[in-house]
């Protein structure tokens, strides 16, 4: 007998044999620790510096690809916003780059975000 089954539902299989082999105290002990983990935030922020809790990582994952893809929806299908957006940008780099002070700064914070860009997000 060949059985092809796809990796989702190997997955199923074997977690709904894993929950049926439970007691039902250990089921719940299992569901309360993993939504405890997920909310709480890390005692200490380790290597990564990180310390947002899991659940907060993921929701921010999920407004930030929400915003890239309106964004880009809107720049790719609005003539009038992509014009502002130009003429923003256009006002805001005139009043960045004629600003002799602050251009150590701007350039310092550039290189830092090409460097960040440059380096595998960790979530």
């Amino acid at each position: 007998m060949d059985l092809n089954l796809k990796d989702s539902q190997l997955e199923a299989i074997i977690s709904k044999a894993i929950l049926d082999s439970l007691t039902t105290e250990t089921r719940e002990q299992l569901i309360t620790t993993a939504v405890t983990d997920i909310l709480q935030k890390p005692e200490n922020a380790g290597r990564s510096g990180e310390k947002r809790s899991r659940l907060q990582i993921m929701f921010d994952r999920q407004v930030e690809f929400l915003a890239e893809k309106l964004i880009r929806e809107q720049l790719g299908e609005d003539s009038m916003f992509r014009t502002k957006v130009k003429v923003l940008l256009r006002d805001v780099s005139e009043k960045l780059f004629d600003d002799k002070e602050k251009r150590p700064l701007l350039i310092d914070k550039m290189v830092e975000t090409i460097i960040k860009g440059l380096n595998p997000r960790e979530y």
